[in-house]
Parts: structure tokens; sequence; C-alpha cells
């Protein structure tokens, strides 16, 4: 029955009565269930899975949400969006933050750090001539 529990547990979107009740439980015997320690590993093993995935999940919204923000970034008809949308791309490349993940993730911080360079070298032109 572990194995059938577990994936209802997991799979499940109801509260831990109701996986109990599923599997003709009381709520103390799914309790005393969880308490064993095989089955609390599982369980453990099983969060940590989760939050993995979360964490992948996560990392790739940064990436897509990174490459909407170069495209705002580039508009020339909207200075100030596009000066927010470069202050937000400089917190995403910057020391440290290039934990975007994919297969395009690197040329990606390639391309907003070679965009915000020439940003960078175009305002200090105009700068000058000032």
């Amino acid at each position: 029955m572990s194995d059938e529990l577990l994936a209802d547990l997991v799979g499940s979107r109801t509260t831990a009565r109701t996986t109990a009740e599923k599997r003709g439980l009381t709520l103390r015997e799914l309790a005393r269930w969880a308490t064993d320690s095989e089955n609390r590993a599982a369980l453990a093993a099983l969060q940590e899975l989760a939050d993995a995935q979360a964490g992948l999940v996560i990392s790739r919204a940064r990436a897509e949400a990174a490459r909407r923000l170069l495209l705002i970034a580039k508009q020339k008809d909207a200075p100030e969006t596009a000066r927010k949308a470069c202050v937000d791309l400089l917190g995403l490349a910057g020391p440290g933050r290039a934990d975007a993940t994919g297969p395009d993730a690197s040329a990606l911080h390639a391309e907003i750090r070679a965009f915000l360079e020439a940003a960078g070298a175009q305002e200090m032109t105009m700068g000058a001539r000032a």
C-alpha cells in the first residue's frame, strides 16, 4: 500500500484527511504511516524532487522574462520604459546572477551584456557631446 499511498499524496490536490479516507485510514493512521522511517524518507525525497522541479520552472521563467525585458529595452519610442528595462536587465545579468538555465541561457546572457555595453557606450558618447 505504500507506493499507492505515496502516489495519492504526490498527485493529490486534496487534504491529508481526504487522502486517508480514500485509502480507508483514519488521519491518525495516516500520520503514523508517515512517521515510519522508510515512508518519511520517501516523502522527504519526493519533497526535494518537487522543490527541484519548482526551481527549474522558476529558472525557465527568469530566462523568458530576460528575453522580454531585452525586447522592451531595445524600444526606441519609449525611452523611460526602455531605461527601466535596462535597470532590470542589469540585475539579471550582474555578477552571480547567471542562474537562468537552458540550452540558450549563455547566449541570452551574452546578448544582454552586449546590448547593455552598447547602450552604455552610446550614453557616454552623447554625454561627451553635451
